[in-house]
């Protein structure tokens, strides 16, 4: 019997004989540029991951408000929140609404390109279609989340203390029918 491994070699690059460049710049992640699409100025151009960074919509949240569910049923669902949008403020003082079924809890690919609308870059793919999700921005898709537990964890408490009011009602009946038999 033998084993599938494959055989493996590692190579020092010292005793090849390569030419060595003393004048190459290795890229770092500052020096690497993005496609931005700036809707903003009305031109396509390549970004440095500075201004990609100082500017994304994941980045520079302040305070991103809770949507308004309505939790008149006691049941709470998932759909409802989705349909809600969360108002978002950022510390340069833009502001965003955001559906929340935009945001996908799942991780994507990378984005593509980069669109730039209202001071706020955005990951889109290649159709320019917005890519937003738990890779590409995972502190939104965290909130996300969050507000969804926080609505299942309300309807539960909505639940129990329905059923503690029922349990009261009974216990009061109950009394009631025993102070009518005397």
């Amino acid at each position: 019997m033998t084993d599938n491994v494959p055989s493996i070699m590692l190579i020092d690059t010292d005793l090849l004989d390569l030419e060595k460049f003393d004048d190459l710049e290795e890229p770092t992640s500052s020096s690497l540029e993005f496609p931005l699409l700036d809707d903003d100025v009305g031109e396509c151009r390549l970004t440095h991951a500075s201004e990609l960074r100082d500017l994304y919509i994941d980045n520079g949240i302040v305070r991103i408000m809770p949507p308004k569910v309505n939790m008149s049923p006691l049941a709470f669902d998932v759909a409802e929140l989705e349909r809600q949008e969360s108002m978002i403020h950022y510390s340069d003082g833009a502001q965003l609404l955001l559906p929340l079924d935009r945001i996908l809890l799942t991780p994507g690919q990378p984005p593509r390109r980069f669109l730039k609308h209202g001071g706020i870059i955005y990951p889109i793919d290649i159709n320019g279609h917005l890519v937003l999700n738990a890779s590409t921005v995972p502190f939104l898709a965290a909130v996300r989340s969050q507000f969804q537990r926080d609505m299942e964890e309300r309807s539960d408490q909505l639940i129990e203390m329905a059923e503690l009011v029922n349990a009261f009602a009974g216990i009061i009946s109950l009394n009631s029918n025993v102070a009518e038999a005397f």
